[in-house]
């Protein structure tokens, strides 16, 4: 989902850091009002700088507008975007007063629009941990919380030394007018609303301890050291402090019946909770001396943060969240009710200067829903079916024999004729255990044995040849694929079927001798000794493809070449294309480039659009959806979304290639080469994560194909939608 940031300063770049973690996410463009910072920051990240505000506001690409501005300007700055359509995630808080945020709140409610506001660490994995041992009673009813938000004598600091990753000052005056309960006590209270319910009541105290904090201008100082009293729906209690002037804490400690639920930085994403329990000895009561340390749950889901130091936290997980929602229809878990009531809390505790009287919280919020890797119960997941697309052009009004109908692309392609209007004859090995729409005629058979085949092609006007034995030996996938080809063939001379639509792989290119780009006429391999080298698959579609072209040579045969490139999908998920798994571990190879994938339901879709058209016939045609995400995104999203466990290791691909040759060249020398995996022989190497880049282009300029489906429905049926209540997943 597109995104755009307005506000450039030091905390843009804390943002736009962690945006290699979502690849849902694209930043389109920033705007700040100091015109040499946005430029810098821009430059500085290679992005598009808008003009003014208003220019970002009427960008119809732009979907999400996450402000990052002073937070005097929040509300302001939210309101525009409100008011201009486009849904709001913004910076702590919502807005100066609990008035204002009131408006921002109903303002989207009437546009029905989405807002969310920071801190989003309550989605971490170290609060969803927390919380689960909370909801599981592991150390009984929690009664009493302690939270710690103190960061130093930040006066005594080298503050007007930090910049930022492009040079950026941290804004120190800001930082100290507006005070350390507004910048910080959210991301406390966050964690304790989700936990324990809405708040009821705040008995707090703020003050100023530090007047002069900067020497060098003077300063409107907000209080730099508050604590508060906080009751909760649930009856719990929790004692704040936030404060610059106590040492560095940020500790969290949950007080239950049997034992304390704690952790030791709760700005810390992947931070362990500690749980101790009472222990009681003769007549005293004792916390046992060895902590219970529970690994955060979600490691093997969610992306591994590699930042270092106080800044160990995913700045855009809750615009992440944002886009999700927007996408799945559902409101976000920072719900712009509770987003409120975190604000109206933070305010209460920040204006208590001097002391004030217990404040009665005013608004509510309907309770989150924990992350899918940390529910209580896994949630539901659907799989969106995607609807071939029916054309009034192109329309087939004849018979199609779809041979290999049975497998992961024949039943899509026979959807797809279906849609098009075409009368479908599928050729399966099972009748029984092969389930088609209504309409759809079912022939029972086996390529390889030709008495089976009788009647097959009665009535048939076009074939499309998908049958191709996938495992096995090299020896039977080459025999298989060979001999079926032939048996086809065969009955197709005894009738007056000319028309055939043969799919073949991207895997009969050289790769060795692409250059640029791939197209439909780079070289292709050779059926001489240097084949035998490659896998059953490249070696039986290379011969097979030669079988097909010299038949219709000599019976001419009307014949359309598809080479689709990784097709995936539910039920096939992994491509080759992508990289190696060995165990938990994925090696994710030349994770930058696109990994020349095509979707099952587009691939199925461009076969039908090639057997409608004239203009397909003597063509060769190479299918990939041209998908703008990368073998690194997209195995992040079959970690998180289709929930496998494991991890990335990222592998440039000339470092994988030097690899598979000082493996190959050792294994030469010992006369083992042939035990060798693909993975370590150069050439294979080199066919499944060579970088040239593939394109649709000839298909798009002959049939007028453009895939049907977009990543995020491709997505959404291959790994689930959840459905676990309404605020999803």
């Amino acid at each position: 989902m597109n995104i755009a940031f307005v506000g450039c300063g030091y905390v843009a770049d804390l943002y736009i850091q962690t945006l290699k973690y979502h690849p849902n996410l694209k930043v389109v463009g920033v705007y700040d009002r100091d015109a040499e910072r946005t430029r810098h920051f821009a430059d500085h990240h290679g992005l598009r700088a808008y003009e003014d505000y208003d220019q970002m506001l009427h960008d119809p690409s732009v979907s999400i507008v996450l402000n990052l501005t002073n937070p005097s300007s929040h509300y302001e700055v939210s309101r525009e975007a409100l008011e201009a359509g486009k849904h709001v995630y913004s910076e702590k808080p919502l807005a100066m007063t609990v008035d204002g945020a009131q408006k921002l709140v109903d303002l989207a409610e009437q546009r029905g629009l989405h807002l969310s506001g920071a801190p989003c660490s309550v989605l971490s994995e170290t609060a969803q941990t927390m919380w689960k041992a909370v909801r599981s009673n592991s150390v009984g009813p929690i009664r009493l919380v302690y939270a710690e938000m103190d960061d130093g004598m930040l006066h005594k600091m080298a503050y007007d030394k930090w910049v930022s990753e492009s040079g950026i000052a941290w804004p120190y005056k800001d930082e100290f007018e507006v005070g350390c309960t507004l910048e910080h006590a959210g991301y406390c209270v966050t964690w304790l609303a989700a936990m324990f319910g809405p708040a009821e009541t705040v008995t707090a105290f703020s003050s100023v301890q530090i007047p002069r904090k900067c020497s060098d201008e003077p300063l409107d100082s907000a209080p730099d050291f508050s604590v508060a009293a906080i009751r909760f729906a649930n009856g719990t209690v929790a004692r704040l402090t936030c404060s610059v002037v106590a040492p560095h804490d940020h500790e969290m400690r949950l007080i239950g019946d049997d034992g304390i639920l704690s952790v030791k930085d709760c700005w810390f994403y992947q931070a362990p909770v500690y749980e101790r329990k009472w222990l009681t000895i003769r007549r005293r009561t004792m916390l046992s001396p060895i902590p219970k340390k529970i690994k955060p749950l979600g490691m093997d889901v969610m992306p591994q943060l590699d930042r270092r130091g106080s800044a160990q936290m995913d700045f855009l997980r809750g615009v992440s969240e944002l886009a999700e929602a927007i996408e799945q229809k559902r409101l976000s878990r920072l719900a712009p009710d509770f987003s409120l009531h975190i604000c109206e809390l933070v305010l209460a505790i920040s204006d208590a200067l001097d002391g004030a009287p217990p404040h009665q919280m005013t608004t509510t919020f309907e309770p989150m829903q924990p992350m899918p890797w940390a529910a209580d119960d896994p949630p539901r997941v659907t799989y969106p079916k995607l609807t071939p697309r029916v054309v009034s052009a192109g329309r087939i009004d004849k018979t199609v024999l779809v041979t290999g109908a049975g497998g992961f692309i024949g039943r899509h392609v026979v959807d797809a004729l279906a849609a098009r209007g075409a009368t479908v004859k599928a050729l399966v090995r099972s009748a029984e255990s092969t389930k088609f729409g209504p309409g759809v005629q079912i022939h029972q058979g086996d390529l390889l044995q030709p008495e089976t085949l009788e009647g097959m092609l009665d009535g048939v006007d076009s074939v499309i040849h998908l049958a191709m034995r996938m495992r096995g030996s090299v020896e039977a996938q080459i025999r298989c694929a060979l001999q079926g080809t032939t048996n086809l063939l065969t009955a197709m001379e005894q009738t007056d079927v000319h028309r055939i639509v043969l799919a073949s792989s991207l895997a009969v290119y050289d790769w060795d001798q692409v250059r640029g780009s791939l197209s439909e006429d780079s070289p292709v391999l050779h059926d001489d000794e240097n084949l035998t080298r490659y896998d059953g698959y490249t070696i039986a579609k290379v011969r097979q493809e030669a079988l097909v072209r010299s038949w219709c040579q000599q019976h001419d045969g009307e014949l359309t070449v598809m080479r689709p490139g990784m097709v995936w999908g539910r039920g096939n998920d992994y491509p080759a294309t992508l990289g190696q798994r060995i165990g938990p571990m994925h090696l994710v190879i030349n994770p930058d480039i696109d990994p020349r994938m095509t979707h099952v339901a587009n691939t199925a879709d461009a076969f039908a659009a090639s057997v409608t058209s004239d203009a397909s016939i003597g063509q060769t045609y190479n299918i990939v959806d041209g998908h703008d995400i990368s073998a690194w995104q997209y195995v992040e999203k079959y970690l998180r979304r289709g929930q496998h466990r494991g991890f990335r290791i990222s592998v440039p691909y000339e470092f994988g290639l030097l690899g598979a040759k000082v493996i190959h060249k050792l294994a030469s020398l010992f006369g083992q080469q042939h035990r060798l995996p693909g993975l370590a022989m150069p050439w294979r190497f080199r066919s499944r994560f060579a970088t040239p880049k593939c394109s649709a282009t000839r298909l798009a300029n002959d049939l007028d194909w453009t895939p049907p489906f977009d990543v995020r429905s491709c997505e959404a049926a291959t790994f689930g939608v959840p459905t676990a209540g309404e605020h999803g997943s």
